[in-house]
Protein backbone atom coordinates (compact mmCIF):
# COMPACT_ATOMS: atom_id res chain seq x y z
CA UNK A 1 0.00 0.00 0.00
CA UNK A 2 1.31 3.30 -0.92
CA UNK A 3 0.42 5.85 1.07
CA UNK A 4 1.98 10.18 0.47
CA UNK A 5 2.13 12.49 3.68
CA UNK A 6 3.04 15.73 2.74
CA UNK A 7 4.06 17.96 5.81
CA UNK A 8 4.07 21.86 5.75
CA UNK A 9 5.83 23.81 7.95
CA UNK A 10 4.64 27.28 8.03
CA UNK A 11 2.84 27.07 5.48
CA UNK A 12 5.73 25.54 3.02
CA UNK A 13 5.62 22.11 1.83
CA UNK A 14 9.44 21.07 2.99
CA UNK A 15 8.70 16.79 2.41
CA UNK A 16 7.13 14.12 0.70
CA UNK A 17 7.11 10.96 2.53
CA UNK A 18 6.28 8.06 0.58
CA UNK A 19 5.19 4.62 3.01
CA UNK A 20 5.67 1.39 0.44
CA UNK A 21 5.50 -1.88 2.14
CA UNK A 22 6.39 -0.42 5.54
CA UNK A 23 8.68 1.31 4.56
CA UNK A 24 9.05 5.08 4.59
CA UNK A 25 11.54 7.48 2.19
CA UNK A 26 11.63 11.17 2.37
CA UNK A 27 12.13 13.16 -0.37
CA UNK A 28 12.92 16.74 -0.89
CA UNK A 29 11.02 18.50 -3.66
CA UNK A 30 14.61 19.46 -5.43
CA UNK A 31 14.87 15.68 -5.16
CA UNK A 32 11.93 15.13 -6.71
CA UNK A 33 12.52 17.85 -9.91
CA UNK A 34 16.29 16.27 -10.28
CA UNK A 35 15.16 12.91 -10.67
CA UNK A 36 12.52 14.04 -13.01
CA UNK A 37 15.24 15.92 -15.13
CA UNK A 38 17.36 13.11 -15.42
CA UNK A 39 14.96 10.35 -16.01
CA UNK A 40 13.57 13.38 -19.31
CA UNK A 41 17.35 13.54 -20.09
CA UNK A 42 17.82 10.12 -20.36
CA UNK A 43 14.54 9.24 -22.39
CA UNK A 44 16.03 12.60 -25.07
CA UNK A 45 18.96 11.02 -25.12
CA UNK A 46 17.78 7.32 -25.60
CA UNK A 47 15.61 8.32 -28.44
CA UNK A 48 18.14 10.58 -29.80
CA UNK A 49 20.59 7.95 -30.26
CA UNK A 50 17.89 5.42 -31.63
CA UNK A 51 16.38 7.87 -34.13
CA UNK A 52 19.02 9.68 -35.34
CA UNK A 53 20.52 9.37 -38.82
CA UNK A 54 23.49 6.95 -38.74
CA UNK A 55 26.86 8.27 -40.16
CA UNK A 56 29.86 6.76 -41.00
CA UNK A 57 33.24 8.31 -39.65
CA UNK A 58 35.73 9.08 -42.70
CA UNK A 59 39.24 10.28 -42.30
CA UNK A 60 40.82 12.22 -44.83
CA UNK A 61 44.47 12.82 -45.31
CA UNK A 62 45.62 16.55 -46.91
CA UNK A 63 48.76 18.05 -47.18
CA UNK A 64 49.53 21.59 -44.76
CA UNK A 65 50.18 24.54 -47.67
CA UNK A 66 52.99 26.01 -46.34
CA UNK A 67 54.52 22.96 -44.48
CA UNK A 68 53.41 20.10 -46.77
CA UNK A 69 52.92 18.21 -44.05
CA UNK A 70 50.29 15.92 -44.04
CA UNK A 71 47.40 16.42 -41.61
CA UNK A 72 43.99 14.87 -41.39
CA UNK A 73 40.38 15.68 -41.01
CA UNK A 74 37.58 13.61 -39.56
CA UNK A 75 34.26 13.89 -41.41
CA UNK A 76 30.85 11.95 -40.88
CA UNK A 77 29.54 10.70 -44.28
CA UNK A 78 25.71 9.29 -44.34
CA UNK A 79 25.53 5.70 -44.08
CA UNK A 80 25.16 3.67 -47.44
CA UNK A 81 24.84 0.28 -48.08
CA UNK A 82 26.56 -1.04 -50.64
CA UNK A 83 30.78 -1.13 -50.91
CA UNK A 84 30.52 0.60 -54.13
CA UNK A 85 28.14 3.37 -53.23
CA UNK A 86 30.29 3.86 -49.92
CA UNK A 87 33.81 4.29 -52.31
CA UNK A 88 32.00 6.60 -54.63
CA UNK A 89 30.71 9.21 -52.04
CA UNK A 90 33.81 9.05 -50.32
CA UNK A 91 36.15 9.25 -53.33
CA UNK A 92 33.56 12.15 -54.28
CA UNK A 93 33.51 14.14 -51.29
CA UNK A 94 37.70 13.71 -50.86
CA UNK A 95 37.46 15.30 -54.31
CA UNK A 96 35.69 18.05 -53.39
CA UNK A 97 39.12 19.13 -51.45
CA UNK A 98 39.52 19.88 -47.57
CA UNK A 99 37.29 21.77 -45.31
CA UNK A 100 40.57 23.94 -44.03
CA UNK A 101 41.72 26.86 -45.47
CA UNK A 102 45.05 25.63 -44.67
CA UNK A 103 45.33 22.57 -46.48
CA UNK A 104 45.67 22.15 -50.17
CA UNK A 105 43.17 20.26 -51.86
CA UNK A 106 44.74 17.39 -54.24
CA UNK A 107 42.89 17.95 -57.43
CA UNK A 108 41.29 21.09 -58.81
CA UNK A 109 37.89 22.08 -57.14
CA UNK A 110 36.28 20.94 -60.89
CA UNK A 111 37.41 18.00 -60.58
CA UNK A 112 34.71 15.07 -60.31
CA UNK A 113 34.01 11.23 -60.11
CA UNK A 114 32.62 10.01 -63.28
CA UNK A 115 32.69 6.12 -62.13
CA UNK A 116 33.99 4.20 -59.28
CA UNK A 117 33.58 0.38 -58.06
CA UNK A 118 35.48 -2.72 -56.59
CA UNK A 119 35.72 -5.71 -57.97
CA UNK A 120 37.78 -8.25 -57.06
CA UNK A 121 39.32 -6.28 -54.32
CA UNK A 122 40.35 -3.49 -56.84
CA UNK A 123 38.71 -0.06 -56.70
CA UNK A 124 38.65 1.39 -60.51
CA UNK A 125 38.26 5.25 -59.91
CA UNK A 126 37.76 7.50 -62.86
CA UNK A 127 38.45 11.30 -62.49
CA UNK A 128 36.96 13.57 -65.13
CA UNK A 129 39.77 15.50 -67.13
CA UNK A 130 40.12 18.97 -64.44
CA UNK A 131 42.40 16.63 -62.51
CA UNK A 132 45.12 16.91 -64.96
CA UNK A 133 44.67 20.76 -65.45
CA UNK A 134 44.90 22.35 -61.98
CA UNK A 135 43.78 26.04 -62.05
CA UNK A 136 44.50 26.65 -58.66
CA UNK A 137 47.15 25.70 -55.92
CA UNK A 138 46.89 21.91 -55.54
CA UNK A 139 49.20 19.18 -55.06
CA UNK A 140 51.90 17.93 -57.28
CA UNK A 141 50.59 15.08 -59.79
CA UNK A 142 52.58 12.05 -57.90
CA UNK A 143 52.07 13.67 -54.60
CA UNK A 144 48.26 13.76 -54.92
CA UNK A 145 48.41 9.99 -55.88
CA UNK A 146 50.04 8.79 -53.33
CA UNK A 147 48.02 10.74 -51.16
CA UNK A 148 44.77 9.75 -52.88
CA UNK A 149 46.33 5.85 -52.18
CA UNK A 150 46.64 6.72 -48.90
CA UNK A 151 42.81 8.08 -48.58
CA UNK A 152 41.26 5.24 -50.25
CA UNK A 153 43.38 2.50 -48.38
CA UNK A 154 42.94 4.02 -44.97
CA UNK A 155 39.08 3.57 -45.22
CA UNK A 156 38.70 0.49 -47.29
CA UNK A 157 40.98 -1.78 -46.11
CA UNK A 158 39.67 -4.43 -47.81
CA UNK A 159 41.15 -3.46 -51.53
CA UNK A 160 44.33 -4.83 -53.13
CA UNK A 161 45.16 -2.34 -55.63
CA UNK A 162 44.25 0.78 -57.49
CA UNK A 163 43.39 2.19 -60.61
CA UNK A 164 43.07 5.27 -61.41
CA UNK A 165 41.38 7.05 -64.63
CA UNK A 166 41.12 10.41 -65.83
CA UNK A 167 38.68 10.44 -68.97
CA UNK A 168 39.25 7.06 -69.26
CA UNK A 169 42.71 6.70 -69.34
CA UNK A 170 45.10 5.12 -67.09
CA UNK A 171 46.86 7.50 -65.38
CA UNK A 172 48.31 5.35 -62.20
CA UNK A 173 47.68 1.94 -61.01
CA UNK A 174 49.76 0.55 -57.93
CA UNK A 175 49.54 -2.82 -55.77
CA UNK A 176 48.25 -1.69 -51.94
CA UNK A 177 50.19 -5.02 -50.44
CA UNK A 178 53.68 -4.29 -51.74
CA UNK A 179 54.52 -0.95 -53.34
CA UNK A 180 57.55 -2.38 -54.24
CA UNK A 181 55.70 -4.74 -57.18
CA UNK A 182 52.88 -3.43 -59.60
CA UNK A 183 53.81 0.43 -59.56
CA UNK A 184 52.96 1.57 -62.92
CA UNK A 185 52.97 5.43 -63.30
CA UNK A 186 52.23 6.55 -67.14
Amino acid sequence: MKERIVSVVNGVKARTRSTVNGYVTTHSTAQCVALLAVAALLLVLAGSILFAPHKTRAVYYFPVSKTGAVRTEIRYLPRVKTLDRRLTQYVSDLVLGPENPLFEPLYDKGTKVTACFIRNGSAYIDLSGEALTPDTVTTSSERAYELFKKNVCTNFRNIARIYVYVDGIEVYSENVDDPKKGVDKR
